[in-house]
């Protein structure tokens, strides 16, 4: 076959069996119905075409909810009693209009999901009252249909939350914010002072992981994780006989132990590493386990109910704030640090400094 013949084959292939045109198509001007080149409206007259368009899609949308609601019965129903399934479908299409579909299609999940719980209602509570779609039945007809799969239970509470709302607001009280706990409050010195006495008992514990919980809490503000992770190796002479802990993990950095509890990270680290004295680095807590380190600190209990790592870190927070250690320079040590933390923080340490002295520190600037 030659080249003229060859094409003259395809040309005759296309005539008989023409290509669908590119999807590019759809979104040229005069295929959406608007005017193609030039003659797009602009302005006004294009404002209103364009609302008299959106009027035009949302009465469509209208239509086709009708539609549904009037012809579509869902396939769960089939075979039920016929004036059941009218019954159940009446109340379906009056819920589901109040709920306010947004087209076809939503119209009919709604009313796929709501026709098995109304015969549910009929059957189990015997009555089709608006009241009895709460939050309460819906879990107990869910939890009757666990053996559906998760995707459809899913969609069915949805669904018929969505329903209830707009039926029976009373029986689905909207969530309420339960916003951000508050910051834990921070020991006072004396507090501090017995929690380091209290861990420095003798006894048949873990002596040198209970100096360590109470001193790499209040001490360095590490929490439970880091506390357990922590190895005599990591900690760093600063000189002036003052220590600096390695923190290893997902926020890494180099944090100064403060003056108070030093001599007790020192005392920690020599008797944990007397445990282990063939190893280089020694774990300051013995025992592997996850919560090791919340028994170690519920244990440290003269009174107070043991101590609280967040209250630690609030101390150890709070010490820096009264000794002026520059924000900048606390965020890099604390690690996880918000701004709201620190507010909450500064409004219980702003009594330390009176209106003339902050008139004299803010002279600096």
């Amino acid at each position: 076959m030659t080249g003229r013949s060859a094409g003259c084959a395809v040309g005759e292939q296309l005539r008989l069996f023409p290509l669908p045109p590119p999807f590019w198509v759809s979104l040229l001007p005069a295929a959406s119905g608007l005017p193609a080149g030039g003659d797009v409206m602009h302005g006004r007259a294009g404002r209103r075409a364009r609302k008299l368009s959106g009027a035009a899609d949302e009465q469509r949308c209208v239509e086709e909810v009708g539609r549904v609601l009037a012809t579509y019965v869902p396939g769960s129903l089939r075979g039920a009693d016929q004036a059941v399934v009218a019954e159940v479908m009446d109340a379906a299409r009056a819920w589901v209009a109040s709920a306010g579909p947004r087209d076809g299609d939503a119209a009919r999940r709604l009313v796929r999901a709501l026709a098995p719980m109304l015969i549910w209602m009929r059957q189990t509570l015997g009555s089709l009252d608006a009241a009895m779609l709460n939050d309460r039945n819906v879990e107990i007809w869910i939890r009757d249909n666990k053996h559906q799969k998760g995707g459809w239970l899913h969609l069915a509470r949805g669904s018929l939350r969505r329903v209830g709302r707009a039926v029976n607001p009373d029986g689905w009280p909207q969530p309420t914010n339960i916003g951000r706990s508050p910051v834990a409050p921070a020991y006072d010195p004396e507090t501090e002072a017995v929690f380091g006495l209290v861990a420095d008992l003798a006894g048949t514990g873990d002596r040198p992981g209970r100096l360590w919980v109470a001193a790499g809490a209040c001490g360095a503000g590490l929490n439970g994780v880091e506390l357990g992770a922590a190895e005599t190796g990591d900690l760093r002479e600063l000189g002036h006989s003052r220590l600096a802990v390695l923190v290893r993990g997902h926020h890494p950095r180099v944090v100064p132990v403060r003056a108070g509890w030093t001599d007790t990270v020192r005392q920690a680290a020599r008797l944990a590493q007397q445990r282990h004295s063939r190893e280089t680095s020694a774990r300051f807590i013995g025992s592997r386990s996850k919560n090791a380190t919340s028994k170690l600190a519920a244990g440290l209990d003269f009174g107070q109910g043991g101590l609280s790592l967040r209250r630690a870190r609030s101390t150890w927070l709070t010490a820096h704030l009264l000794a002026g250690t520059p924000l900048a320079a606390l965020k890099e040590i604390a690690g996880p640090l918000s701004m709201q933390t620190l507010d909450d923080l500064l409004a219980e340490v702003g009594g330390a400094v009176g209106p003339e002295q902050a008139v004299v520190e803010g002279v600096r600037a």
